[in-house]
């Protein structure tokens, strides 16, 4: 594993593991995934357990997920490894720790990788535009990508909510 500020030296460029309890959090979740869930960052929830979508947009999201495919199936990350401040991603934290939700897909060669919201869909696909591109599914690498509205948005916004979910059962089409 490597230690933030010591011998990541991506870390000693974006700096923001100074500033949180789980610094440069890991994937978690299954060994073999089917799906990769690649959120913003971790909120506060996640950093003070360390896990990726453990908060309330993780709970919708595992929910969702759970009755979709099956959790068993499913692994979550993050395009930023540590939490920003004030949960503001900078475009410099997406550039410096995008390499390793990058890394994450190949090692675990999932099938599906879901994009949860725009520094994913930058970091990943090198696109912007979340609301053109929720719900499209983008083949590349012998692997289906769908960037979707990250689901704290969901949470504010629940008019987009039946949209979101037909997204995300549509994947298997």
């Amino acid at each position: 594993m490597l230690t933030p500020g010591k011998t990541n030296k991506v870390c000693q460029s974006c700096g923001l593991w100074k500033g949180c309890h789980s610094p440069f959090m890991e994937s978690s979740g299954a060994e073999e995934p089917r799906i990769l869930v690649v959120g913003e960052a971790p909120g506060e929830d996640e950093d003070r357990q360390g896990i990726p979508f453990v908060g309330k947009s993780g709970q919708l999201l595992r929910t969702v997920l759970d009755g979709a495919f099956g959790l068993d199936d499913v692994r979550f990350t993050n395009i930023v490894r540590c939490r920003p401040k004030d949960n503001k991603i900078t475009k410099k934290a997406v550039e410096s720790c995008s390499r390793f939700a990058i890394d994450d897909i190949s090692i675990y060669n999932p099938e599906i990788v879901l994009l949860m919201g725009n520094s994913p869909l930058s970091g990943v696909l090198g696109q912007i535009g979340i609301s053109r591109w929720n719900g499209v599914i983008v083949n590349k690498d012998d692997r289906k990508y769908m960037p979707l509205y990250h689901p704290a948005f969901i949470l504010r916004d629940t008019s987009h909510m039946d949209e979101w979910l037909e997204a995300i059962i549509s994947i298997d089409d």
